[in-house]
Formats: C-alpha cells, structure tokens, sequence
C-alpha cells in the first residue's frame, strides 16, 4: 500500500518489481504515467534483518527513492537537460 496527497492505492502481483542487487532488495512500483510527458516509480531498500527467539519484530532503517522520468513520444534521447529527477526519503519502523 502507499499513500500519498492523491490518495491511497494498493499494488500486487506483477505490479511490483523486485530486484536483487548489491545493496540488497529494491522493490518498486509505478505511481504515475502520463503519457509523452514523464513516469513516476517508487523504489524501496528493504534490509536483511534476524530476530531473536520470541522476538516478534525488529527496527529497521532504510529509504525509497522516488524517481520522475521525464518521457517524450519520440523516446527519451529528445528529451533535453536531465532525464530522471529523484527525491529519497529516509523511512524508520519495525518489520515483521
């Protein structure tokens, strides 16, 4: 789930993306596409953690970058300047 100031929605299935890569497991989503104009996906860093016996969770700190594409209908090498803008959020809590 993810919830921002246009509301709440709900992803599953192939809507989420997850990649194994040297920092661990990026899990992803898209937010937004308008087309010919930019993409909006979200990307979190979820850390390996172990609990102890009768531990039922542990505190975690990690971030998701949230990355805006800018797109064009004639493919990204019209666009000019910068391609992607990102925007990263330092993110606390207990997993489960």
């Amino acid at each position: 789930m993810y919830e921002d100031e246009q509301g709440e929605r709900k992803y599953s299935g192939r809507q989420i993306n997850q990649e194994h890569i040297q920092l661990g497991l990026v899990v992803s989503v898209e937010l937004e596409i308008v087309p010919d104009s930019h993409t909006t996906t979200l990307s979190v860093a979820i850390p390996s953690g172990n609990r102890s016996d009768g531990v039922k969770s542990i505190r975690i700190k990690t971030f998701a970058v949230r990355t805006t594409s800018r797109t064009s209908i004639g493919g990204s090498e019209i666009v000019e300047g910068q391609i992607e803008n990102y925007a990263t959020y330092v993110l606390e809590g207990n997993a489960w």
